[in-house]
Order: C-alpha cells, then structure tokens, then sequence
C-alpha cells in the first residue's frame, strides 16, 4: 500500500459486503494461532479521514488451513486468463509426489499419478473451488482459485489491435462513400448532357427540315418542273431545252421559244405556226 501514516486497514473474509474481521494500523494482519475456520478468501482496502475515504479492494488472497495431512498447492494470488495454472496435492509426510485425484466444484477433473494438474491457459471459466484427495491418505480442503481478465481495472484498456482494426474499417468506409458520391455525381452529369443535347435537337430539327425542303424546292424548280395550269387556264411560259407542247382549253398552243419543239395537232386539225 505503501505509505500507510494516517491509514487505518480493513480486513475482509469471504466476502466483500461483510463487516471487515480485523482493522490494523499498518498494511500487514497476523493470525497469532491459526485453525481451520480462519481458512479462506481474504480482501483489504484502507480508509482515512472524517468522513472516511475508503480505496478499493485489494485482490483477493486465498489462505489453506488444515489440520490434514493432504494439502493442495495453489496460488494465493488471481491467475491472469491465458497464464498456465498449476495444482499439487502434498502429503505432510512424503516429501515425494503422490497419486491423487483432482476436483472443481466436487466434480473430478483429472486424476495423476504425480500429484499435479496444469491446464495450459487459464480462463474465467476455471475459477472455483478445488481439492484433492488419495485414496490412501485422505483429501485436502477446498481451496478458492480465482482468475483475473488480462486487462484490470475499472475500465479495461483495448487492444492496439482492435483499435488499428476500427481505423482501417473507418477510413475503408470514407473511401466507399467517396467514391460512390463521385459515381453519382458523374451519372448526374451525364444524364443532364443528354437531357440538354436532345432538346437542342427537337429545337434545331423544324428548321432543317424547312431548310432541306427549301433547297428540294430550288432544285426541282431549276433541274424540272412540269407545267402546270393556271387559274385562266393559261399554260405559264417557261423557258427549257426541250418542253413538249399541251393543249389549251381553248385549243390554242402557246408560242414558246425553243430551239426544237414538234407540232402536234390540235382538236381543231389545225396548226399553229411556230417559229424555229
């Protein structure tokens, strides 16, 4: 605890809720003459000032009394999860090991012809109450093995694992939408050019059609036209190489100036002169 002027200490068994079994003025607690009862969970915290400020409780401890002659080794202080856990079951009088079997919770676990048990990596799962016994020589008191999280306090630190793993999954996912912002803004784009070129095309369409049908016009009128009657039914002149003479309602040619036009009679078997 360090420095303990001013501190009073607080010594708890089995629980932490109970009224502490002894108070000290320094960090330490001794049991004069120890029997099986004073066996157990112990905790300490310390307390000073008026109101008293307590601190939090100390790790558990776990004390083995017995008056046997089997006693099972463990630790007194938590295993930390993934740490290896070993167990013993000593015979007072046989330095030596002995065969015996292993129990959590008055379930056999393990039995051993050396008196041990490890298990490799230690979990919460494994905290308990553990004894053994020999068929020989008896079985030990049940001794408390608590296990501890890798990360202790009151908040637990992360992992720099899982920290670099939720930057790398953030920046992915900025990435993703940037790019799909990107893709639809384009796509918008696009969409607005094509809106925007088609009606300029409906716009420019009347005019070229007016235009072509204009130069179709001009084109038919100089390379062919046929002649066509009037509303005083008279034939309109149209100077041509060639343009064959039709009949008039009244049966009379009209005089056109050409270089070689046939006569054709009319109705009234007569011709007209035409000068050539």
């Amino acid at each position: 605890m360090g420095q303990s002027t001013g501190w009073r200490f607080y010594w708890y068994r089995d629980t932490q809720t109970s009224d502490p079994v002894f108070q000290t003025g320094g960090d330490s607690y001794s049991i004069r003459s120890v029997r099986g009862s004073d066996g157990g969970q112990y905790w300490c915290r310390a307390g000073r000032g008026d109101p008293v400020y307590m601190t939090e409780y100390s790790n558990a401890v776990w004390v083995n009394v017995t008056d046997g002659n089997i006693t099972l080794e463990s630790p007194a202080h938590p295993a930390t999860e993934g740490d290896p856990l070993t167990l013993r079951c000593r015979y007072r009088y046989q330095p030596s090991n002995i065969s015996a079997d292993f129990y959590k919770d008055g379930t056999l676990l393990h039995t051993s012809s050396t008196g041990e048990m490890t298990i490799p990596a230690v979990s919460k799962s494994h905290e308990g109450l553990y004894k053994c016994s020999n068929p020989e020589r008896g079985e030990s008191p049940e001794s408390w093995v608590a296990v501890k999280g890798l990360y202790s306090g009151s908040s637990p630190l992360v992992p720099v694992s899982v920290v670099t793993a939720l930057i790398v999954i953030f920046v992915v996912i900025t990435i993703l939408l940037l790019l799909l912002y990107h893709c639809k803004k384009i796509k918008d784009l696009r969409k607005q050019t094509t809106q925007s070129g088609q009606q300029q095309g409906s716009t420019n369409h009347p005019s070229n059609q007016d235009q072509t049908q204009a130069a179709g016009g001009d084109g038919a009128q100089s390379d062919y036209m046929p002649l066509q009657r009037g509303t005083t039914d008279v034939y309109d002149t149209v100077n041509a190489e060639y343009m064959p003479l039709r009949q008039r309602t009244t049966d009379v040619y009209d005089t056109i100036n050409t270089e070689y036009m046939p006569l054709r009679q009319d109705n009234g078997e007569e011709y007209d002169d035409v000068g050539s």
